[in-house]
C-alpha cells in the first residue's frame, strides 16, 4: 500500500479519479474539512493519503504503473485534461500532476 501525505488532498482525489479511475473507498475529515486520511482504489490496488501539514510537508515523489497499452493515451489525455503535464517517452509517457509527483505509465506488455 502507498501511503502519500500531499498538498491539496481534495484536488488530488479528484486527478485520481479524472485519470486512473480511482474508486475512494473511505475518508476521515477534521472539523475544518481536512482529509485526515482517505483510501483510494486503483486498479485493484490500495493508495491511502493525507493532507500535508506540520511536521509532514509534501514532498513529490516519483510512481510507475504498469498500464494496458489501449489505455496509455487516454489516460495521458486526463490528465493533460485536468492540468498535468506530459511527455511521451518510448516505453509510455511521464505524468507529472499538479502536486508535482511524476507518475510513470508505462505500457504492459503481455
Amino acid at each position: 500500500m502507498l501511503y502519500l501525505m500531499v498538498r491539496d488532498a481534495p484536488g488530488f482525489i479528484r486527478f485520481l479519479k479524472a485519470v486512473f479511475g480511482a474508486v475512494e473507498v473511505t475518508r476521515a475529515e477534521a472539523p475544518d474539512g481536512t482529509i485526515l486520511m482517505a483510501e483510494l482504489a486503483i486498479a485493484g490496488e490500495s493508495l491511502v493519503l493525507s493532507e500535508a501539514g506540520g511536521p509532514y510537508p509534501p514532498q513529490a515523489i516519483t510512481i510507475e504503473l504498469g498500464v494496458a497499452r489501449e489505455a496509455l493515451d487516454g489516460m495521458v489525455r486526463n490528465a493533460v485534461a485536468v492540468g498535468a503535464a506530459a511527455e511521451r517517452v518510448a516505453e509510455g509517457a511521464v505524468v507529472r500532476d499538479p502536486a508535482g509527483n511524476a507518475w510513470r505509465l508505462r505500457a504492459a506488455t503481455v
